[in-house]
């Protein structure tokens, strides 16, 4: 025998945030049996303005349909919610205590939940999702595909580290009939791109960073890196909350190559040349010369005496081991002989 309940459902949006309390207004007119008429959502979107009347309002509503039908109330990515929907559903669950109401809450951030149940009337149950394992997403995979995965598919799929958001675009991304292996890179850059334009902006500085420096870096390093005013501890927790970074011995570096990949490909040209530049004074400094160097070249601009004298040292340094060094040496010294010249001299 089938259940007999209604569900209401949304989601809560870091950038789509059309009005105060949204995500809890949005959740009465969803699905193909919405829980207001068009009538009473209007009257109820004309009062956004006043919190408290709001809440009462709804409260209404959703009295009126749990008094008919139990009701399951989702919403999903609550940490990005306003305080004015944090406020409404707190009036809310308080407010539907006795009534068949099931509230199904989701959120990276578990302080969120915090002051939504201590009500000691209202049953909570907190779920920690864990990553998805390889076999999971691999047996999700061949559901879907109906196939076994390809070796580069099992590259891309290995990238997801057990998110199943980002298991999922892959997969559908894979089993779209003209889908090679290029159409699933530009897919996967999309789907990452999109993941790190949703971070917030000190947490995207530090995901930039370690994507122009290709390698782990101290997470200690990361202010003088940066600079500014950064909150490093609440940035790199941001960016490991992402699922893209990964901790591990004190040092920050992506989870996968691809990912890194993918991830540079949101960093503007200018800001990836003063991480450059950054990122060549800090190896220079720890006598790194031969990475410092790399970076310098990736920063260099005509007459850029600064990167030049790094990439000399960093020649320089491999004299006794390559004659080629030295050779590169001279060569840059003598470009640069020739770009401090005047116009029209010779010899």
């Amino acid at each position: 025998m089938p259940l007999k309940f209604r569900v209401a459902g949304s989601k809560c949006d870091q950038v789509e945030q059309v009005w105060p309390g949204a995500p809890v207004i949005a959740l009465l007119r969803t699905g193909p049996a919405p829980l207001v008429g068009a009538a009473e959502y209007e009257q109820i979107t004309r009062v956004i303005a006043e919190p408290l009347i709001l809440a009462d309002r709804i409260a209404s509503q959703l009295e009126q349909s749990a008094a008919a039908w139990p009701l399951l109330i989702a919403i999903d990515d609550l940490h990005w919610a306003d305080q004015t929907s944090l406020f409404t559903l707190r009036t809310l669950i308080s407010r539907l205590i006795g009534l068949p109401v099931v509230w199904l809450l989701a959120s990276r951030d578990s302080r969120v939940f915090s002051g939504l149940g201590g009500h000691e009337r209202v049953r909570t149950e907190h779920v920690q999702l864990t990553p998805l394992s390889g076999p999971d997403i691999a047996a999700l995979a061949m559901d879907r595909l109906g196939r076994v995965p390809g070796e580069r598919a099992r590259g891309f799929l290995d990238t997801a580290d057990g998110n199943p958001f980002l298991a999922g675009q892959i997969i559908d991304c894979l089993a779209r009939p003209a889908a090679g292996g290029d159409a699933v890179a530009s897919e996967f850059t999309t789907t990452v791109a999109r993941r790190v334009v949703a971070l917030t902006e000190p947490a995207r500085r530090v995901v930039h960073l370690l994507a122009v420096a290709g390698r782990p870096l101290p997470a200690g390093d990361l202010a003088v890196l940066i600079g500014g005013d950064l909150d490093v501890v609440q940035a790199v927790a941001d960016a490991v909350g992402s699922r893209m970074i990964l901790a591990s011995n004190g040092s920050l570096a992506f989870q996968h190559d691809l990912v890194r990949e993918a991830a540079s490909s949101t960093v503007p040209s200018a800001s990836a040349t003063e991480l450059h530049r950054a990122l060549a004074r800090y190896y220079l400094s720890g006598g790194d010369l031969l990475i410092a160097a790399w970076h310098a070249r990736a920063a260099a601009v005509p007459g850029d005496m600064v990167a030049a004298n790094i990439m000399i040292s960093a020649a320089e340094s491999l004299v006794p081991v390559s004659a080629d060094a030295g050779d590169l040496a001279t060569t840059w010294r003598s470009s640069e002989r020739w770009r401090r010249r005047p116009p029209g001299s010779c010899g």
